[in-house]
């Protein structure tokens, strides 16, 4: 009777340990978050993730992006060795604005571009935006789980067009700093 009790033990505490891991959000592979199928990636997946994976979004297709995102972060995980999720915190960061240039309207009819502090979260949009425009942009006939990973692997070094951009635009905001006393908005 003991064995019989034991091993009875043994099976719900395998079976509850199972479907704690299936259900926990925290569960880590190596160091990726393991999704047990792609229809759970909503409520396993961090905000960035989620955000990039509706910036990417086409024709209301949520769960075709998703895929595509966590494909390219399993290639991510595969080529670098490092956690996907911490090459696309890199990646954004290396790539979000701080300045941006908008149109002030000056006397005489005419209007002045004046660079203005970026609000974090429109700097964050315009990140993950120009990521999956530098990554749409890539070499044609690739599938774009591999230009996005390799666009944001280049991005978190501190490469590729989306980083171009930016240093672009900063670089515009800085030839039209002579405006900036224009600036009526904060942020």
């Amino acid at each position: 009777m003991d064995t019989a009790t034991s091993q009875s033990e043994q099976v719900r505490e395998e079976l509850r340990l199972r479907t704690q891991r299936i259900t926990d959000s925290r569960v880590i592979i190596g160091e990726f978050p393991f999704y047990a199928h792609i229809s759970s990636f909503r409520r396993k997946t961090p905000a960035l993730q989620e955000r990039l994976a509706r910036q990417m979004m086409h024709d209301g297709k949520k769960s075709v992006a998703e895929r595509v995102l966590y494909d390219a972060l399993t290639l991510i995980g595969q080529q670098t060795g490092h956690s996907p999720s911490s090459v696309l915190a890199l990646a954004v960061e290396h790539t979000t604005p701080l300045l941006e240039l908008r149109g002030v309207a000056a006397s005489g009819g005419r209007s002045l571009r004046v660079p203005t502090p970026v609000a974090p979260n429109r700097a964050e949009g315009m990140a993950l935006r120009w990521l999956i425009n530098a990554a749409r942009k890539r070499s044609k006939g690739q599938p774009m789980r591999v230009k996005l990973a390799a666009e944001l692997t280049d991005a978190a070094k501190g490469q590729g067009e989306a980083v171009k951009k930016r240093i672009e635009q900063h670089k515009d905001a800085e030839r039209n700093k002579v405006n900036a006393h224009l600036r009526t908005t904060t942020v």
